[in-house]
C-alpha cells in the first residue's frame, strides 16, 4: 500500500467533464463510471494514479454553504475537482468505506491520501481543469483547510443532511 501525505505538483494525464444529472437539495448522480489518470508528484518521486468513480455516485459538486453561493456560483469549472475530492473524503482517502465503490490504484498497488493531499488534489486539479481560476483554487484551498475535517470520511455530501 502507498501511503501519500504531502503533494508538490500534479497533472491530469485523462479526464472527462463529469455526465450527471441533477437530484434533490443540490445533489447530483453520475450516469456512468468515470476514470481519470493523474501524475501525483512529491517532493522525490512521482506516481501515475487511476482514480474511479463509480455510476450512480452521489456527489454535491462543491461544498460551499448555501449563504454564500452569490459569490461562490457553481459554475462547473470546479467540478472535476470536486468530484474527485468527494470520493476522497467520502472513502477517508480510499482508507475506509470502501463499499462506496471508488478504487484508487498505483502500478497495482492501492493507494491512500491523508486530509491534507486530498485537498491538495482538488486545488491542483482544479488549476489544471480551470487555470485562469487558480486563485480560486487556492481560496477553496484554504477553506478546505479551515473547514474541512468534519466532512472527512462522512459517507454522504454534506448537503445530503
Amino acid at each position: 500500500m502507498i501511503k501519500i501525505s504531502e503533494i508538490t505538483g500534479l497533472k491530469l494525464i485523462s479526464w472527462s467533464w463529469p455526465d450527471s444529472q441533477p437530484l434533490v437539495n443540490n445533489l447530483f448522480i453520475l450516469d456512468k463510471i468515470h476514470e481519470y489518470q493523474i501524475k501525483l508528484i512529491l517532493q522525490d518521486k512521482s506516481y501515475i494514479v487511476i482514480l474511479t468513480i463509480p455510476d450512480k455516485f452521489l456527489h454535491d459538486k462543491r461544498s460551499t454553504p448555501k449563504l454564500l453561493w452569490f459569490t461562490r456560483p457553481r459554475d462547473g469549472r470546479s467540478e472535476v475537482a470536486a468530484l474527485i475530492h468527494d470520493l476522497l473524503y467520502r472513502t477517508k482517502g480510499m482508507t475506509k468505506n470502501l463499499d462506496i465503490g471508488g478504487s484508487c490504484t498505483c502500478e497495482g498497488e492501492i493507494i491512500t491520501f491523508n486530509r491534507k493531499a486530498c485537498d491538495q488534489i482538488y486545488k491542483y486539479v482544479y488549476q489544471e481543469t480551470a487555470p485562469e481560476k487558480s486563485s480560486e483554487a487556492s481560496r477553496d484551498y484554504f477553506w478546505l483547510r479551515v473547514f474541512g475535517a468534519q466532512h472527512f470520511g462522512r459517507r454522504t455530501p454534506p448537503s445530503a443532511k
